[in-house]
């Protein structure tokens, strides 16, 4: 998988993460844009049929 649309993924999946765990206290604007930015490049890494190798797969697993 191209590891710089995977980190991006990643980051915006953590980001769309912790604005829903602090949704008390952040503004509704920034978890709405977590969760857009989290969508847009999911959707980017589905449409270009991105997905983890098996060793990829086993160094994430390790983590």
């Amino acid at each position: 998988m191209n590891s710089e649309i995977y980190n991006k993924v990643k980051m915006a999946q953590r980001f769309y993460y912790l604005s829903i765990k602090f949704e008390d206290r952040l503004p509704k604007s920034t978890v709405k844009f977590a969760k857009e930015i989290c969508d847009a490049y999911t959707k980017m890494a589905k449409k270009m049929e991105l997905s983890l190798n098996s060793e990829e797969l086993l160094d994430e697993i390790l983590k």
